[in-house]
């Protein structure tokens, strides 16, 4: 059933002279973006001219420049487990506080691309990220990083940088997670710079999967370790045919590949049940364990959950 409240979202971008076709379509989806935050059926404008509350809200850029300047959101983890329960890696997790509440990152990313802070947001995470490396030795890291900072030569230039300061022991146990919708978007420019981090020996990963229906033909031109379902097609899956139907031809699209298929948000035994039945390799959700602070006084972390 269609919510004729919540039914369509207009993103609004001011073209001027010189500005190239994709750079004006990026500002468009932001506004759409935006748009969809808002709620209900809504609209929203993007133009870098306009005033402040052209926009978007001003209370969520002060939000967000606040967390920026004291050093970042606060962090948590949760792992990823193989069939076995065995930990694969274990993903940060981000939320601000905005004052009465957590805020998580699906629900402030969208204004971080709206407002233009993504390199700044990404250099910031990353940077967050190896030290944690030398804190717990066994551990894959995983950490989202936008398909808009890693398309920008002046961010690849900062990230080729950054992790050849690093042990190359320590840089193959980053994955950087990208989200599907805008690796099919942009396959061509993300291509070189994929080939550059994978070998400088850091593993790729793309979440949100199922999300939308985008061709599938990226995970046979990128080298990508891992496909993370989206967690609205986990759900309930013991009962949706339909999100089975799916699940089983993803993991069939990366057959012959090295692509492995997990599924996240995963929160009953039924659905990891199905799951494993329709192929999937692994999973992540409070089924296995809920997030948890990222805390360094932990001097290592348990390596097998139940399953």
């Amino acid at each position: 059933m269609l919510d004729r409240d919540d039914m369509i979202h207009i993103g609004i971008c001011a073209w001027r002279s010189g500005q190239d076709t994709e750079q004006v379509m990026e500002h468009a989806e932001s506004a759409t973006r935006n748009a969809g935050l808002q709620g209900g059926n809504s609209w929203a404008i993007y133009d870098d001219s306009l005033p402040e509350k052209g926009r978007g809200n001003v209370r969520w850029r002060t939000l967000i420049e606040q967390m920026l300047s004291r050093g970042g959101p606060r962090l948590y983890q949760k792992p990823a487990v193989t069939r076995e329960g065995q930990v694969h890696h274990r993903e940060l997790m981000c939320r601000i506080f905005d004052g009465n509440e957590e805020v998580s990152s699906a629900e402030y990313m969208p204004m971080v691309l709206q407002f233009g802070l993504s390199e700044e947001y990404d250099r910031l995470q990353i940077s967050r990220l190896i030290p944690l490396l030398r804190y717990w030795p066994e551990e894959n890291l995983a950490i989202q990083v936008t398909v808009e900072s890693l398309i920008r030569p002046r961010f690849q230039r900062w990230l080729r940088d950054t992790l050849m300061q690093c042990e190359k022991s320590q840089r193959k146990r980053i994955i950087i997670e990208l989200a599907e919708a805008d690796v099919g978007q942009h396959i061509s420019r993300l291509q070189p710079v994929i080939r550059l981090v994978n070998a400088l020996g850091v593993r790729v990963a793309v979440n949100q999967a199922g999300l939308t229906l985008v061709s599938t033909s990226w995970i046979k031109e990128l080298n990508v370790e891992l496909l993370k379902l989206h967690p609205g097609l986990v759900r309930n899956i013991e009962k949706r045919t339909e999100n089975q139907l799916l699940v089983q031809s993803l993991v069939e699209a990366c057959s012959g590949t090295s692509t492995q298929v997990y599924a996240t948000g995963v929160r009953s035994r039924s659905e990891w049940q199905t799951l494993i039945q329709r192929g999937v390799t692994g999973g992540q959700g409070d089924f296995f364990a809920s997030s948890q602070p990222l805390d360094t006084n932990v001097k290592k972390y348990s390596q097998r959950y139940s399953v």
